[in-house]
């Protein structure tokens, strides 16, 4: 009896121990990130450094080792330095090319191991063209020879651009571009990042009328299409001349609208270096003969409920807000509910909790098989363009500023007691009167 006592618990023991190091193991397994149209397909096993080169004059160098020092130990592959994977970390400074004395066109040619498809390419930089290795032509490309290279469409070019390909486009190489005029002051190229995503989106965030909750003077460079680094004046915050003092919460919440003179439909938002915490989407659904800005709580859906990080001191800094179906609307507000983490390259840049920063939203419609400006053009075939308005103020103080018609009769109130610097300002007008017709 002692035997098969000692024997029958010692089984159990080792299936109890057993069990143990099984529910160990699962629990040690990461979980895998779900993917969204958002979720770029390279990751940094699919960059081929050796190939990466430039041209200009007609002469093709090669720039597989474009950085220094000890900045090579933790970017081995040196493209991602600029180039978003899925399994690494972008660098700071960027590349330049082309750099001569001479204007005309020069090129940055990004490899691949393998095709991988191809419908929207974002990018900072100096550039004002993208195309990508047509599949019939010879790896790595020529990049003197046009008829190897599919050229992607850009509806606007600024710093930060939305590039568009053909439906159905694969490739192995990226060739980005900047063609350098007489009058420039420089003439070398530059790429500060590039994501890479498989389906088509067009950013229509430009043909919108950012309202935000303050500091409204800075409200149109959420929509300017420069990226806000590192704390720089070209992004938006909410520290203007009358900044908050107490802490951001989810009770008392900053937040940045989107307003389109038509309803629009779109999958997501892309806050670009954002110095902000968690944050939620909500997209406006009250009565259609009201304007957005004039909404009562009630009037707003939510979307999505997310985090934001800045990633400093990365040079390109993507937050993506899939809303994980299409949303059809007129307006939407990002609600900013917490500050950012801080580290040592924005050390002290939240003030105690109180301050947010947004470089650039972008709203991505997408665009399915159909062409550029599909998804864009909803907006701007309402007649309804955002229209900027210029007014220059003598000496420091708070404007009230208003839009009357042939017979003096009240339009729109575009401003009321917002403080403004001496100079030169300019706000948008959505071309709507006071009852959004």
């Amino acid at each position: 009896m002692t035997e098969i006592s000692l024997l029958h618990r010692f089984s159990f023991l080792r299936a109890s121990w057993c069990l143990v190091v099984l529910l160990c193991i699962i629990l040690v397994v990461p979980a895998r990130a779900v993917d969204t149209p958002f979720t770029t397909p390279l990751t940094a096993e699919l960059l081929d450094n050796a190939v990466t080169a430039e041209w200009v004059g007609d002469v093709a160098t090669s720039r597989q080792d474009f950085l220094t020092g000890d900045t090579k130990l933790h970017f081995p592959n040196q493209l991602t330095w600029v180039v978003a994977t899925s399994n690494s970390r972008m660098g700071w400074g960027g590349i330049t090319f082309g750099a001569t004395d001479n204007a005309g066109p020069r090129h940055l040619r990004i490899g691949l191991l393998k095709p991988v498809p191809v419908g929207t390419l974002l990018t900072r930089g100096r550039l004002t063209g993208v195309s990508v290795l047509r599949p019939t032509a010879a790896y790595p490309g020529d990049m003197a020879d046009d008829t190897q290279w599919i050229p992607a469409q850009s509806v606007r070019q600024s710093e930060i651009s939305t590039w568009i390909l053909p439906p159905g486009t694969t490739t192995r190489a990226v060739r980005l571009t900047y063609d350098s005029s007489a009058n420039d002051r420089q003439h070398a190229g530059s790429l500060q990042g590039m994501y890479l995503l498989t389906e088509r989106f067009e950013n229509i965030a430009p043909d919108a009328v950012p309202l935000v909750s303050r500091n409204s003077v800075e409200a149109s460079r959420l929509i300017d299409g420069a990226s806000g680094a590192y704390g720089t004046s070209d992004g938006w915050s909410n520290a203007g001349n009358m900044p908050r003092t107490l802490p951001i919460t989810p009770e008392e919440p900053e937040w940045v609208m989107l307003v389109w003179p038509q309803a629009i439909t779109l999958r997501g938002l892309c806050a670009v270096w954002a110095l902000a915490g968690q944050v939620d989407v909500q997209m406006y659904a009250g009565p259609t003969d009201q304007h957005p800005r004039e909404a009562t709580e009630a009037d707003w859906k939510p979307v999505i409920t997310g985090t934001c990080a800045h990633r400093a001191p990365e040079s390109f800094n993507l937050n993506w807000l899939d809303f994980g179906r299409d949303v059809t609307t007129r307006a939407v507000r990002l609600r900013i509910l917490s500050p950012a983490v801080e580290n040592n390259y924005v050390q002290g840049q939240t003030k105690n909790g109180s301050r947010c920063m947004l470089g650039e939203l972008m709203a991505m419609s997408p665009l399915g098989q159909a062409p550029i400006q599909a998804a864009g053009g909803q907006a701007a075939a309402a007649g309804h363009p955002p229209i900027p308005v210029t007014f220059t103020v003598a000496e420091d103080g708070y404007v009230t500023l208003a839009i009357d018609d042939a017979q003096g009769q009240r339009v729109k109130n575009l401003i009321g007691e917002t403080f403004f610097k001496a100079g030169a300002h300019t706000v948008y007008w959505d071309g709507l009167d006071e009852s959004g017709s």
